[in-house]
């Protein structure tokens, strides 16, 4: 008998540590099982005996399912990389059973068995599939034919998927329009004719960015209020100063505005992180970041591989990008970042390129390089 199955395990995030990832379907072979590698945004099918190995438990009648162990060599399933395991069960019927044969219950028992599996097998990816309602009738989701640059959605009658020509099919206000064909971000805010306070939200990355702005923007050089005359009767309130000038004790337009045009409009969007990297005194390396920018911003790791300092393998230790700071040593590394990769030098201090503090005493002490393993991760 076949038990209740998603007939899938997974998505296992990576650590850079751990190898072995259990499911708990049953299968009768491991050539019934597909594993896929999901890394950068790709989907790739590893190959069985060549990326991966599969170990099947021995009962899969009381204990189903086993083991993938990924890689069979290299690194470790990086933090930003995933990996699925799915039943890949051959749609078949391999059961014979003739006229005035043999009748044997595991016969049939194993071919009910499949057909279950099978119809596991399906309902995992039809639930992974777009869906109608139950109470939805009348309505086709079949997609039509491709058509480049044109969107996808309902035809006029509600009842049919047809390609959309242009977001000026759909029912747009002229405001909403004339933001959608602004060249930039200044000339949609030309558009709104956004307050000093209004740029800032428009500008902000993020919520908190958002309100910090907004609160930078209220504030000014508003430092004392207080002291301020009251104006005559038609007199402005502050004097109008230049853009750069904040000398006033209330902030002026001009000098706001000036404030937000220095903040980057274009936010951190992208992220690379390294495979495990062998540490070798005064090695180079060149790694491939493919963000199509220059790095922003860097963080480097020590991976410990065998047990130092009171670390022990799989601990992930933050250290600094650059090399050491006293120049007592030839330690550390030096990074040169362009659009395309981060290039890597360690220090050629032999035997040990980093030092880092005891995991209980805090005593700094020179590591290993073969106990150890360099990740580095960027962001653009």
């Amino acid at each position: 008998m076949v038990p209740e199955s998603t007939r899938r395990a997974g998505p296992f995030e990576g650590n850079g540590v751990t190898t072995s990832f259990a499911f708990d379907f049953k299968t009768n072979a491991k050539e019934d099982l597909r594993v896929i590698k999901l890394a950068l945004g790709v989907e790739t099918d590893l190959v069985l005996d060549s990326d991966y190995s599969v170990t099947l438990n021995s009962n899969q009648e009381d204990s189903p399912g086993g083991s993938i162990t990924y890689p069979i060599s290299g690194s470790p399933l990086a933090a930003d990389e995933t990996l699925t395991v799915l039943s890949n069960l051959a749609i078949s019927q391999n059961a014979d059973l003739p006229n005035l044969g043999a009748f044997y219950p595991t016969v049939i028992e194993d071919a009910l068995d499949r057909a279950v599996m099978l119809i596991g097998q399906l309902n995992e990816a039809v639930a992974r599939a777009i869906v109608l309602q139950p109470s939805t009738s009348g309505v086709s989701l079949e997609l039509p034919t491709p058509d480049a640059g044109k969107a996808i959605g309902w035809n006029t009658t509600g009842d049919a998927l047809a390609n959309i020509a242009s977001p000026g099919a759909l029912t747009v206000t002229s405001l909403g329009d004339a933001l959608v064909n602004a060249a930039n971000a200044a000339a949609a805010r030309v558009i709104l004719g956004s307050t000093a306070v209004g740029d800032a939200l428009f500008i902000a990355a993020s919520a908190a960015a958002g309100r910090t702005a907004i609160s930078a923007a209220a504030a000014g050089a508003n430092t004392d209020i207080t002291s301020l005359s009251a104006p005559a009767l038609g007199a402005a309130t502050a004097t109008t100063q230049a853009a750069a000038d904040n000398t006033t004790k209330v902030a002026t337009t001009a000098m706001v505005q000036s404030a937000i045009a220095a903040i980057p409009s274009t936010p951190i969007t992208k992220s690379y992180t390294s495979t495990d990297q062998t540490i070798t005194s005064a090695g180079a390396l060149t790694l491939a970041h493919g963000m199509a920018a220059v790095p922003a911003l860097l963080q480097a790791f020590l991976v410990c591989q065998t047990g130092e300092l009171g670390y022990t393998a799989g601990d992930v230790v933050a250290i600094a990008c650059d090399g050491d700071a006293s120049n007592s040593r030839s330690s550390g590394t030096s990074l040169a970042l362009d659009a395309t990769n981060i290039n890597v030098r360690f220090g050629s201090n032999a035997g040990s390129v980093f030092a880092i503090p005891h995991k209980t005493t805090g005593a700094t002490s020179a590591v290993t390089n073969g106990n150890w393993k360099w990740r580095i991760k960027a962001w653009a």
